[in-house]
């Protein structure tokens, strides 16, 4: 605990309620994603099952850290932990997708991009305050 208070006390400027870019999730937007891949779940008839779930304490934070890196888990991590575990997670992606339209969204439902300028803050901020939103 002491490492927290110090940590805190060193960087107060980061939990500081300052609406940086991707620090706070859109629910709407997040919440019609997962509904989305619910949909498509269904209609492709598939069956994906974590494992372990039951090792997962939700009253402490969490990391999650996928041991294969694609595109793809962007995406799937965060619905398959929000549909499991009934908690919103954030992403980390790399800097290429934030073009556009996606680019938008992306930063909407909370990813962050791998060349964020504020992205060591964000996580760290999420981390020791226990958020995930």
């Amino acid at each position: 605990m002491n490492i927290i208070k110090e940590y805190r006390s060193k960087h107060k400027n980061i939990f500081i309620n300052k609406p940086l870019k991707g620090f706070i999730m859109d629910t709407l937007l997040f919440n019609s994603t997962k509904y989305l891949f619910e949909l498509l779940e269904n209609v492709l008839h598939t069956n994906i099952h974590l494992h372990g779930l039951e090792n997962v304490d939700k009253k402490r934070t969490l990391l999650f850290l996928p041991n294969h890196f694609t595109r793809f888990e962007t995406m799937l991590l965060p619905y398959l932990i929000s549909k499991n575990l009934d908690i919103k997670a954030r992403s980390l992606a790399s800097s290429a997708l934030f073009t556009g339209v996606f680019g938008e969204y992306l930063n909407k439902v909370g990813t962050l991009s791998t060349k964020d300028e504020h992205r060591d803050e964000i996580i760290i901020s999420d981390l020791i305050c226990g958020k995930n939103s």
